[in-house]
């Protein structure tokens, strides 16, 4: 197995309008395994509750799932493609949105 993880902290987003300035707590976990030497399969989890200022009581929970898939093209080189699903609801607005987000990434690390 690759590796595993959970992770949760505090945010804060001081913005000069309060209508953007929140506190916020995310929580995720993971999971990862070797497919071969070089390449890795991800799976994982977060949770975002963000509280803001204005109006008054408004907060935003998102939840986002991803799939990953990383190669090793070399020691300094990388390639990967993730998917997530991310939906989010907001208490002031009572609105609800779903995002499909797609990456595609070529990475140098030294």
């Amino acid at each position: 197995m690759s590796g595993s993880g959970s992770s949760s902290n505090t945010r804060k987003n001081r913005a000069d309008s309060p209508l953007f300035r929140s506190v916020g707590t995310k929580t995720g976990i993971r999971a990862g395994y070797d497919l071969t030497r070089t390449t890795v399969a991800e799976i994982g989890y977060s949770y975002l509750v963000q509280e803001f200022d204005e109006p008054v009581g408004s907060v935003l929970r998102t939840g986002t799932a991803f799939l990953s898939l990383e190669h090793a093209l070399s020691r300094t080189w990388s390639v990967s493609a993730e998917y997530d699903l991310q939906t989010s609801r907001d208490s002031a607005s009572g609105t609800d949105a779903t995002n499909n987000i797609y990456s595609l990434s070529l990475r140098y690390s030294y």
